[in-house]
């Protein structure tokens, strides 16, 4: 059982480099964006054209048109994209920049328009820059807990392997006492988890609405909470070996 808890701690720490690798990807493109977009001239309405400058590329201005492409070329062109997301361009500027500054863009590119998009970007990029970070805390909280549960799990295999055949009392009274510490550590184990579960939380500033970020990750594995479910099983196994003690502890006193 506590191999199989182990292993999904180990599935867990997987997923985190996959995600870390995803983020990071769209980190560094709106940073791109960003810089790109800088360049990019804005335009001044006329009275004849409004804010567009006509290219007969549906009406769209010159500077819309280098927004496009640069979008194009930089968020939309993350390895994963297509495969997770396959947005169009103006769903994904309603998604990323909201639908304000898609609109807003189909009308030209003055200098509103190029603040509010520049502003987009960079809390887009800002975003993924927490993330990212989050990210980078749970993975070293995952490979934490991972050497902790191993080594809890590997001193019960020692208590039970030293009360096999044992009939000292003062043995076993100290075997069983060894049982309860390491249920103890078990129990500490699993309230600093879901405290820095909550903590988490409180850093992204995810609405109530929105999953925990370990609900969000862990979701295509047999539990939300992996470090969890290895503390549970563990200390599952903890009390069996204890009662296996106490067993034996009757019966040499």
């Amino acid at each position: 059982m506590a191999q199989t808890a182990i292993e999904a701690v180990d599935d867990a720490r997987e997923i985190l480099r996959h995600e870390r690798r995803r983020v990071a990807d769209e980190r560094e493109a709106f940073d791109r964006f960003a810089r790109l977009l800088a360049g990019v001239e804005s335009e001044t309405p006329t009275a004849t054209t409004g804010s567009r400058t006509l290219l007969g590329d549906g009406g769209v201005s010159a500077g819309a048109r280098a927004v496009r492409d640069h979008y194009q070329s930089t968020v939309m062109s993350v390895p994963h994209y297509d495969s997770e997301y396959g947005d169009s361009y103006r769903e994904s500027l309603a998604i990323e920049f909201g639908p304000d500054v898609a609109v807003a863009l189909e009308s030209g590119f003055d200098a509103r328009t190029k603040q509010a998009v520049h502003a987009a970007a960079r809390d887009a990029h800002a975003d993924r820059v927490r993330f990212v970070d989050a990210l980078d805390a749970e993975a070293a909280a995952l490979t934490d807990y991972r050497e902790t549960c191993l080594a809890i799990a590997d001193e019960r295999l020692a208590v039970a392997e030293e009360a096999h055949g044992c009939e000292e009392y003062g043995t076993l009274d100290a075997l069983r006492t060894r049982c309860l510490t390491l249920e103890a550590d078990c129990d500490d184990l699993a309230g600093e988890r879901q405290q820095a579960v909550r903590a988490c939380r409180a850093d992204l500033g995810l609405p109530d609405a929105y999953p925990n970020l370990q609900e969000y990750l862990y979701a295509p594995l047999e539990t939300d909470y992996p470090v969890l479910a290895a503390t549970t099983d563990i200390a599952a196994q903890l009390r069996d070996c204890r009662q296996t003690v106490e067993e034996r502890l009757a019966l040499a006193s």
